[in-house]
């Protein structure tokens, strides 16, 4: 599995080190005990560092707090505070929700609402597509990764779009952010350079 950062721990139980996903590039990242005024005060707390770089625009670094912080928390903090990047498959892949969706469900405008609001934030360039090479690689590696896992039609499709997504990030030097373990687990494995994220949400 590929590593996401590198930490030392300190005398005072703060950790410090540099982490570079596709959210962030942050080259010192402390994240260090906190105070607790009482058994409900925070238990942790980060300090980001300056990232590698800035476009304009972007809101600065934040000094955050959690309690007892999830790993959806973590991630939604690293979204707010840092780059995000995104693949034209990740659109692929909402709008494909709103075309299964019957027109007559009653929960069409919620989702046509909802998957637009998503598309329009994505600044266009932040928004990559990926190239030939990368999709020729693709074709090839969710073939080997079908015929291993015995996948069906429908699981062959997403298993396309996913290699897709996990060969143009790597290509990129981006890392991808999912919570897909099962797959993308698998595609480290069969290839160890590319770089993956993973969080779960809390219950």
């Amino acid at each position: 599995m590929a590593t996401i950062g590198t930490f030392t721990k300190s005398e005072d139980g703060s950790l410090s080190g540099a982490i570079k996903t596709l959210t962030l590039n942050v080259k010192a990242s402390q994240f260090r005990p906190a105070d607790k005024e009482n058994d409900k005060a925070p238990t942790t707390g980060s300090s980001p560092g300056t990232p590698s770089s800035a476009p304009p625009g972007r809101r600065p670094p934040a000094r955050t707090t959690t309690t007892s912080p999830s790993s959806w928390t973590i991630v939604e903090q690293l979204i707010d505070t840092r780059q995000v990047n995104h693949s034209t498959v990740a659109i692929q892949e909402l709008m494909h929700t709103i075309g299964v969706l019957d027109p007559d469900d009653p929960r069409m405008a919620a989702v046509v609402e909802a998957v637009t609001g998503q598309i329009q934030a994505m600044p266009e360039h932040r928004v990559f597509t990926p190239d030939a090479e990368v999709l020729g690689r693709a074709a090839l590696l969710a073939g080997i990764l079908s015929r291993l896992q015995g996948y069906a039609r429908d699981a062959k499709l997403k298993a396309l779009q996913d290699c897709v997504l996990f060969l143009q990030a790597q290509k990129l030097g981006f890392a991808v952010l999912t919570a897909n373990l099962a797959e993308f687990d698998l595609l480290l494995q069969l290839v160890p350079t590319g770089r993956v994220l993973f969080y779960r949400a809390g219950a």
